[in-house]
Formats: structure tokens, sequence, C-alpha cells
């Protein structure tokens, strides 16, 4: 849903999915993008309710790329299918990716 200002106007104000299960660093990231006048979805820290919030309108999202569960290349293939843009936070180097997910930033 996108973000309504006081009067229920959209706010104009991008909408950011936040998916990361270190909740410190989620916190961290949220709290930098609220500062920077984002509007977040999340932060989401599990597969199945990360891949529910990318089907809502989104402006862009920031993945971590291992999380409790699994990977969110799952989240990453709903995204792309709506030409929703993202990027991929990890610790590891971008070579550990996938091919398929090698030209995400």
């Amino acid at each position: 849903m996108r973000p309504l200002s006081a009067d229920g106007a959209p706010s104009g104000r991008a909408q950011v999915l936040i998916v990361e299960d270190e909740m410190m660093i989620a916190f961290g990231i949220e709290d930098c993008l609220r500062s920077l006048g984002y509007c977040i979805a999340g932060p989401f820290g599990e597969i199945d309710a990360a891949l529910s919030a990318a089907g809502e309108p989104l402006d862009f999202a920031l993945l971590d790329v291992s999380i409790t569960g699994g990977t969110t290349y799952s989240i990453a293939e709903r995204l792309r299918a709506c030409s929703i843009p993202f990027a991929f936070l990890s610790a590891q180097p971008a070579s550990d990716l996938p091919e398929e997910w090698s030209g995400v930033p």
C-alpha cells in the first residue's frame, strides 16, 4: 500500500522493503532509510512474510541473501516479475551469488 500523508493523499515518499533476519542490522537500515525520508515495509526476517509483502506496491527492496529458513531468491523472483528494483545485502562476496543473480547489486 502506498504511504499516505496526514490528509489521506499519497505521500510521494518511496516505499522500501527490508528483508533482514538480524534485527539489529534491520533496525539500523530502517533508521537510516527513515531519516532519509523513506517509508518502510518490514523489516521482515522470515521468507513467507517477506514474500507476501513483495506483492505490495514498492519502489525498491533490500534483501539479505540468507535469512532464517533459506535464501531470499524466491522474494527476488517475485520482485523481478513485478519490475521492482532490489539489491542483495550479504556478508558474502558477490561472486558467491548464483549466475542468475550475478548482475544484481
